[in-house]
């Protein structure tokens, strides 16, 4: 049987502490960007999805992108169904999953942002609010 060096007590030992240190500064990075107020949705908003979603379409792509804030949306506008998307994407180049780049609590202020903004976006659209 050959001598293998990564079979050491030392070797284990080395992984192991590097492992920690690895868990140990990712544990740090979260706790201080929970001590950070988290950006708002309009600006997750902007940084994130208006590259593709701002009404402009077809930037990645030949079939056009629907326009976040007031187009109809294929999967739907719910809470449930815009988290899903920007967590999970939609399999397709053209929408990636946030879940690795987007905490929780930036993908809701995200949702929250996207779903006010199509409410509003409807109220403008009402025959009601074209009326003086």
């Amino acid at each position: 049987m050959a001598y293998d060096e990564r079979s050491t007590p030392r070797a284990h030992l080395a992984a192991a502490a590097a492992a920690a240190l690895l868990l140990a500064a990712r544990a740090a990075a979260t706790a201080a960007r929970a001590g950070e107020p988290a950006p708002s949705g309009e600006a997750l908003f902007l940084r994130n999805c208006a590259t593709c979603h701002l009404g402009r379409g077809s930037l990645i792509g030949s079939a056009p992108l629907p326009d976040l804030l007031s187009a109809p949306l294929p999967r739907g506008d719910s809470a449930e169904a815009l988290t899903v998307v920007i967590r999970n994407g939609t399999g397709a180049p053209k929408m990636p999953a946030f879940r690795e780049g987007l905490s929780d609590a930036e993908i809701a202020a995200l949702v929250g942002y996207l779903r006010e903004r199509r409410a509003q976006a409807a109220r403008s659209a009402s025959p009601s609010a074209a009326r003086p």
